[in-house]
């Protein structure tokens, strides 16, 4: 199992990837993990995005369209909103991969902004819970298509709830 928690990883030659990483001939899995559990401790600003669970679409919601449909969006600071940013730190160290995915439709999102203003690291998850793995949810982690255990999501229903 490979959790989300910096300087731990443990790679294992299975056929998934972040609570048993799927190996596609690199690690790189693990690498994406630790950066971005990296850039939310260093993180001075979040935007989190939400398309609502039930809100039936054409369409798979892909990040970028997520990031332009959101009916709900929100920009936090780390100053004035230390525990949203506790919260999103502690979900992420629970965050375990699966398994590679090749179909994602995401809910919700989040991206991760230095002081400076700069991108650090981005990730999405959908908003229903996937038939056969009651506990896990799809996810695009820094670009690459995963399944991933539910904190995430369970941390973004109770941080925001005003976005449904």
């Amino acid at each position: 199992m490979t959790a989300l928690r910096p300087g731990i990883v443990c790679c294992k030659f299975t056929c998934s990837c972040l609570a048993v990483i799927l190996i596609t001939g690199s690690v790189s899995y693990a690498n994406d993990a630790t950066i971005l559990v990296n850039a939310a401790s260093k993180a001075a600003r979040m935007r989190v995005f939400h398309l609502p669970n039930g809100l039936l679409t054409t369409v798979a919601a892909t990040p970028s369209s997520l990031r332009e449909s959101a009916t709900y969006r929100i920009s936090l600071n780390r100053t004035t909103s230390p525990s949203e940013f506790r919260g999103l730190e502690a979900a992420l160290g629970q965050t375990l991969i699966e398994q590679n995915a090749r179909y994602v439709d995401v809910r919700w999102g989040c991206d991760l902004y230095s002081k400076q203003g700069r991108l650090l690291a981005s990730f999405f998850v959908d908003g229903g819970r996937i038939m056969g793995l009651p506990r896990s949810r799809y996810a695009v982690l820094n670009g690459r298509k995963i399944v991933i255990n539910d904190s995430l999501w369970r941390s973004f229903e109770s941080n925001f709830p005003s976005a449904e």
